[in-house]
């Protein structure tokens, strides 16, 4: 599309393609691209109607098709039972399957695909986590050369830093394994950092993921070390096998803050990769003197990183940087973020 055209789902739709959907819709959404039609494939979450809260919508394919039209727009799919997602999901696809990796209103963290016409609707149980894990969120990606999925999210059973236990994991499988109520344990899951003063409770995305063009699974994590009362970015990368899967990261950037409160440097953080893939890595830094979007390029596959400030308005009436996404294409970069200010 040349030019940019906005959806009201909740409004101008009129019911016509949403019917029986209201409160909250929209407080969760995640949109990705379906392989097989290279139709968008769009989630949303809905509080209460219909009690199953998870809906995936295919769009049309092309710009010119009128909207909203009862023709636009598939019949909502859901997923799950009630306030299933509604701490976060994301959702990946093959040329077969539609897949979604979600949490629960308890403490569940679950993985389904769309499958025979229908959604495997409870799930499979990856690990069941304490509730103040729910505001981390949760990533998910899938893997068509081994027919894999990885879903990434946090354990923090305590309420304070500093506590053992507190870690961000990668939970993985294969569709095969996935049945419909399938019991925790039953799927690998691997401790990406147990240094156990990964700052719990933050309610910012602290996990991101991608997949380079040479096969690289990388990924990047904001966490506050509360024994030294810094706040760290790192990078990392999955090696290993499908069943013995390694993770393996360093230092991206570090901030000495002397307390035991984030300044969040490094928070936010989204991962791409370039042409070479290179990792860069978008992220916010929240030092009250700051407050910018910052980006950090590796030009030797992660081993380095050099860190440059993208946008920055100083004074301390804006404060701008936060949420970014960032992503690539040839040799342009492209960062969508939050100016909070404004």
């Amino acid at each position: 599309c040349s030019t940019w055209a906005t959806i009201d789902l909740t409004t101008s739709f009129g019911g016509v393609c949403l019917t029986g959907y209201s409160s909250d819709l929209g407080t969760r959404t995640d949109i990705i691209e379906d392989p097989a039609t290279n139709k968008p494939l769009l989630g949303i979450y809905s509080t209460t109607t219909p009690a199953n809260t998870l809906g995936t919508i295919l769009m049309p394919n092309t710009c010119d098709q009128a909207q909203p039209t009862g023709a636009a727009w598939s019949a909502p799919k859901s997923v799950g039972t009630a306030n299933q997602g509604q701490f976060g999901f994301r959702l990946a696809a093959s040329t077969t399957n539609w897949y979604i990796g979600f949490l629960t209103a308890a403490t569940d963290v679950r993985v389904s695909y769309y499958t025979g016409g229908a959604w495997f609707a409870n799930g499979h149980i990856v690990e069941t986590v304490a509730t103040n894990s729910a505001n981390e969120g949760v990533g998910f990606a899938y893997d068509s050369t081994g027919d894999n999925f990885y879903i990434s999210y946090a354990n923090t059973p305590a309420a304070a830093t500093g506590t053992v236990g507190n870690d961000m994991k990668v939970g993985s499988g294969t569709t095969s394994e996935l049945v419909t109520g399938g019991t925790a344990g039953t799927l690998i899951t691997e401790v990406i950092d147990n240094m156990y003063s990964a700052f719990p409770t933050t309610a910012v995305p602290m996990l991101s993921s991608a997949i380079a063009s040479n096969g690289t699974v990388g990924y990047a994590y904001f966490f506050q070390d509360a024994t030294v009362a810094d706040s760290r970015l790192y990078y990392g990368i999955r090696s290993g096998t499908t069943t013995a899967p390694i993770f393996a990261q360093n230092i991206v950037t570090s901030h000495m803050e002397g307390g035991a409160s984030p300044l969040f440097v490094g928070s936010y953080p989204s991962l791409a990769y370039d042409s070479s893939s290179n990792p860069i890595i978008a992220f916010y830094n929240g030092v009250a003197a700051e407050q910018n979007l910052n980006v950090a390029r590796s030009f030797n596959g992660g081993v380095s990183f050099n860190v440059v400030t993208v946008d920055n308005k100083t004074g301390s009436s804006t404060n701008l940087g936060q949420y970014p996404s960032v992503s690539t294409y040839g040799t342009a970069i492209g960062i969508a973020y939050y100016d909070v200010t404004n």
